[in-house]
């Protein structure tokens, strides 16, 4: 399956956010000019790992300082981790994508899915499903601005950082008018008290952004979310519900990631282990500095 990095519609709002788009075969690199350094490439989750030599001739022709690269391949398969070593790069423990995550199998049946996740988490569901929480799909500038509001509350009681709100909207715009984006909110009464975007590519949903109130917690409304998803992604035809991230050891930024990856593990669905974020220096100065960066931890 294509990731939904590797989409038209992911291509466009780069592009948009400022950085060049090439086409490598089926796989999308993207370019980014830094002053004083050149250009860095980033790509992706891509499938092609046939392509190595075309990012260097891409990396030159670009003046790359660097290019990162992150396979979609799991990370026993010791066949990807020798070619790029043998290929001049190096391992990271910062990456643009999540390295680790949670996919449950939409194949099976409603009932298949609810047996394999954790009791509580069955019990949470059902527990929210008896408190009359309403779920809804609001596609709509409307429900965009209810949802980016409780976010931006999500994120200040947290502390996890949101990233900019309006490249959150430009994502919405260009995969929903599109039709591969759908926002799922919950309330009861008046209160939304959960809410959350998915994005769709290639029979694959994306849990992408989600936000919640302190009283939607007690109420379960993420977990009831979670579960209309997973029924809605059914009825596109969707193979599959990617939960977007949990923590790996392997990635320092993802330490705090540990009450999130435990909610999402309650669905049952199979962890999956990426082989990591890859960096490949140019200029012969760099690549140490930022691999002893790197040791430090910074």
């Amino acid at each position: 399956m294509e990731d939904l990095r590797q989409s038209s519609e992911w291509a466009s709002y780069m592009a948009k956010i400022g950085w060049e788009v090439a086409d490598l075969g089926n796989t999308k690199a993207y370019i980014r000019k830094i002053p004083f350094l050149g250009s860095i490439i980033k790509i992706p989750r891509f499938n092609d790992l046939y392509l190595l030599e075309q990012i260097d001739t891409l990396a030159k022709k670009q003046k790359a300082f660097a290019a990162k690269i992150e396979p979609n391949a799991e990370i026993d398969s010791e066949k990807v981790l020798r070619a790029l070593e043998n290929n001049g790069y190096y391992l990271d423990n910062w990456s643009f994508a999540p390295t680790r995550t949670i996919r449950v199998d939409l194949t099976q049946s409603e009932d298949r899915i609810l047996a394999n996740m954790k009791k509580e988490t069955r019990y949470a569901i059902r527990k929210a499903q008896g408190l009359n929480l309403e779920s809804r799909i609001m596609n709509n500038e409307e429900g965009l601005e209810e949802f980016i509001n409780l976010y931006k509350q999500t994120a200040k009681r947290t502390g996890f950082w949101t990233g900019p709100i309006k490249e959150l909207r430009l994502r919405w715009e260009i995969f929903s008018s599109a039709k591969k984006a759908d926002l799922f909110l919950a309330s009861q009464g008046p209160a939304l008290e959960a809410g959350a975007v998915v994005f769709y590519h290639d029979k694959v949903a994306y849990y992408y952004h989600a936000a919640s109130s302190e009283s939607g917690q007690k109420l379960n409304a993420p977990s009831l979310l979670i579960w209309e998803i997973i029924r809605a992604a059914k009825k596109r035809h969707c193979l599959m519900l990617d939960l977007e991230g949990i923590k790996d050891s392997r990635i320092p930024s993802t330490k705090n990631w540990e009450g999130f990856s435990r909610f999402k593990k309650g669905f049952g669905g199979q962890e999956i282990e990426l082989n990591g974020s890859f960096s490949k220096y140019y200029v012969p100065l760099i690549g140490p500095l930022f691999r002893f960066i790197q040791k430090l931890g910074i």
